[in-house]
């Protein structure tokens, strides 16, 4: 992966890891990221025929963290979806409303 399309993901995954406290997303792209890097400038003069500078291995982790990602951000909105549905259906307004009026209606004096 280019490294211009992962900046974003790496800004917005480290701010939901320091507010979340939720790391593995974070890490997944920081490890892809660097190997890439690596793979590609040729910094440290390593050997660069070993696994885990594997492109296929480094597209894997950013799959990964892709993956991960998504099932996070749309795994809390989905729990966020099951509780609003609790909240908001007709009979929770019909009986919120019902109870509401009948302790207004105890509450008023009779003239």
């Amino acid at each position: 992966m280019h490294e211009r399309y992962i900046h974003s993901a790496i800004l917005f995954s480290g701010i939901y890891a320091i507010i979340a406290s939720d790391y593995i997303v974070y890490l997944l792209l920081s490890i892809a990221y660097l190997l890439n890097l690596e793979k590609t400038l040729k910094f440290y003069k390593l050997d660069y025929s070993l696994f885990i500078f594997n492109e296929r291995l480094i597209s894997i982790l950013f799959l990964f963290a892709f993956i991960i990602g998504m099932y996070k951000l749309y795994g809390y909105s989905r729990i966020a979806d099951k509780d609003l549905k609790k909240v908001f259906t007709l009979k929770t307004y019909y009986n919120y409303f019902r109870e509401n009026l009948a302790l207004k209606d105890q509450e008023r004096p009779v003239a």
